[in-house]
């Protein structure tokens, strides 16, 4: 039998305070926390759950588990999955990660404080246990592991996310907008003094829930998907086929939803074939291959996942291959991620 401890919070914007020398707990006006720790017996998830990082189903050799509807998975796997090299500390029982992208960052047992490059914030849920492994909800765990997780089709999918290159006369001001994140939070995510940048520096985008300004610990939520239609899943995979031959799984996901989220924009066609088949947009439309062409069987998987809401470049609206077409157009646009070959941007 295993429980977690929980606390609910009240939770609003406005303020932060420092209550505790170097631990730093977010509040409302009215109220720091409101008034509820009960223990609950937590659940294995459903057979069918699984969890994909970058697009491919993690075998973490132990459960799943579910409690007041979070997913709650064993920290160790997951974030050494991405990358991540994770210490268990018995004297102290902490559990200290040293992530991809040089984070640091500390778990206590039975605390719902996580330390994060040296400063201390707090969690809506405790560190516990199940068979000796340290549970956290999926979403802290992607959050500091600089990913982000969304819900589809009864799936877990984590996506890692790229660090953010400067470009010339790019400051805080303007990244943060880029990213829909405000720019107090993305300073102190990168631990900035100051707006000014260098070219090539590189920042962390991510801004886990604990550290953001407005703090919502959100409930998960099952996104809204319908079921690709064979037309559709047709159509995309040969697109996907012509132009991203050779590249990974995730990569031609990615091309996938490129097409998906330029349906979605506005400023695009609002259907698949509209976006396709838009005027100076895809070199095999362009050249008459795209009509011609056969989906391999990956491009046509790549295509069905990312129709129903499989997104591993959110927001990115163009894709290029750097070593092929390098022009100020595509290089001035900021980098959702690069993986194999192309690089994809917004």
């Amino acid at each position: 039998m295993t429980y977690f401890k929980y606390q609910v919070k009240e939770v609003n914007s406005e303020s932060r305070k420092q209550l505790i020398p170097g631990v730093t707990i977010k509040y409302t006006a009215a109220s720091l926390v409101t008034a509820l720790s009960t223990l609950f017996f937590v659940n294995p998830a459903d057979a069918s759950t699984d969890i994909s990082v970058d697009g491919n189903t993690i075998n973490m050799n132990e459960p799943i588990l579910t409690e007041n509807d979070r997913t709650l998975v064993p920290v160790r796997f997951v974030s050494e999955e991405l990358g991540a090299e994770v210490d268990w500390n018995a004297e102290e029982r902490e559990v200290e990660i040293e992530t991809a992208q040089g984070d640091t960052i500390k778990l206590t047992i039975d605390n719902e404080m996580v330390e994060l490059n040296g400063e201390t914030y707090s969690m809506d849920v405790q560190a516990g246990i199940n068979n000796e492994r340290t549970y956290l909800p999926v979403r802290h765990v992607a959050e500091l592991m600089h990913s982000n997780v969304h819900f589809a089709n009864g799936h877990v999918h984590i996506n890692e996310v790229s660090l953010h290159e400067v470009q010339p006369g790019e400051n805080a001001e303007n990244i943060s907008t880029n990213y829909d994140v405000s720019t107090s939070d993305l300073m102190e995510r990168n631990q900035m003094t100051d707006q000014s940048l260098s070219p090539g520096e590189m920042l962390k985008t991510v801004i886990p829930t604990v550290l953001a300004e407005d703090l919502v610990f959100e409930e998960e939520t099952e996104e809204a998907v319908s079921e690709a239609s064979t037309a559709d899943i047709d159509a995309l995979a040969r697109l996907i086929h012509l132009e991203a031959q050779g590249e990974p799984v995730e990569g031609k996901i990615a091309v996938g939803n490129v097409v998906q989220n330029r349906v979605d924009n506005g400023n695009y066609p609002n259907t698949l074939e509209g976006v396709i088949r838009q005027s100076g947009q895809f070199t095999p439309v362009m050249t008459g291959a795209y009509d011609s062409a056969t989906a391999s069987a990956t491009s046509i998987e790549a295509a069905t996942r990312a129709l129903e809401g499989e997104n591993v470049v959110e927001g990115a609206l163009y894709f290029h291959n750097p070593n092929v077409t390098s022009t100020a157009f595509f290089n001035n646009k900021p980098t959702i991620d690069v993986i194999g070959n192309h690089r994809f941007v917004r």
